[in-house]
């Protein structure tokens, strides 16, 4: 009795052939140049406790490549009366952006102003990615789709060994700025 070729077809060779363009197709994506980024920094208006005033600044992506913040890292000019104030310490405020920031997403944050600002601007810092980092995508996929939780600690701490084995892609440091600032508070603080 002959045996036809589709009975003798070797069903292990299918794995063969499909593991290979697989690690072929990630290893273009992971080499693939991604966009530089388009990123903006802007006023947002301003907020005052009963002893300091608060320029509150907006850091927004425009483009499609996700950009890390760094704005816990800024350098800030303001003129005042008595002359010019550099290299404010920073405010360690409440903006944390541990899987970036998106297109058409923005983070906030709060930088002080003396009461006798005149005008000011501020230059922040960013992170990104010429090309695709592996670990941190997969991380920032899980957090997108899974969401927080015990089930994204759960594959994070599972896949963290394997993921941890895949090249690293340098990041690049980069920054962006305003121009000179002079809307100042309305009412100021404890005159």
């Amino acid at each position: 009795m002959a045996h036809s070729g589709f009975k003798r077809f070797r069903w292990w060779y299918i794995p063969l052939i499909l593991v290979p363009i697989a690690v072929g197709v990630f290893l273009h994506w992971l080499n693939k140049p991604l966009q530089p980024p388009v990123v903006s920094l802007s006023f947002v208006g301003f907020k005052s406790t009963s002893t300091n005033t608060y320029a509150l600044m907006c850091l927004s992506n425009l483009g499609p490549t996700r950009v890390y913040d760094t704005s816990r890292d800024w350098r800030a000019e303001i003129q005042t009366e008595k002359g010019l104030v550099t290299n404010v310490a920073p405010n360690y405020g409440n903006t944390v952006t541990p899987y970036g920031i998106k297109r058409g997403a923005s983070v906030t944050f709060q930088i002080e102003i003396p009461r006798e600002t005149q005008k000011y601007r501020f230059q922040t810092y960013f992170l990104w990615y010429p090309k695709h980092n592996a670990q941190l995508r997969i991380t920032e996929v899980l957090s997108d789709h899974i969401g927080e939780g015990h089930v994204s600690r759960a594959l994070e701490s599972f896949l963290g060994p394997i993921l941890g084995r895949l090249p690293d892609s340098e990041s690049v440091y980069d920054s962006v700025a305003t121009g000179w600032l002079t809307n100042l508070p309305t009412s100021r603080v404890a005159k």
